[in-house]
């Protein structure tokens, strides 16, 4: 694995079609596998369940979460994070959404963010 080193080389890497799949690891020294998408221009928030099992997308702004509805119409998303563990998903309007709610910014900081090496 290798490490990615700051959160412009992770928009890089996230600008791609598919995203970038990274291990996070927390504090606590547990690797969790996310699919991590930047968007420039942002999207459209997600506003209807997804899936076969009609799973809510969540989504955050810099201070809160924003329920399905009247909040989210006219939202931009500037980043999706897919958590492979529990198979969900959360979308954010900025950075500071991303680093508020997730551990993708904090594991930035202490060098605890990986991309498997391609090919």
């Amino acid at each position: 694995m290798k490490p990615i080193e700051s959160i412009n080389q992770l928009k890089t890497l996230a600008s791609r079609p598919d995203g970038v799949e990274c291990r996070v690891m927390t504090p606590s020294g547990i690797l969790w596998s996310k699919t991590i998408k930047y968007f420039d221009p942002p999207l459209p928030a997600t506003n209807e369940t997804v899936g076969v099992d009609a799973r809510e997308v969540d989504v955050f702004d810099d201070l809160e979460y924003l329920p399905m509805g009247a909040g989210r119409v006219g939202l931009k998303i500037r980043w999706s994070v897919y958590h492979d563990t529990c198979d969900s998903e959360t979308e954010h309007t900025t950075d500071e959404s991303l680093n508020n709610r997730t551990y993708v910014c904090k594991s930035l900081k202490y060098h605890g963010l990986f991309i498997q090496e391609e090919n």
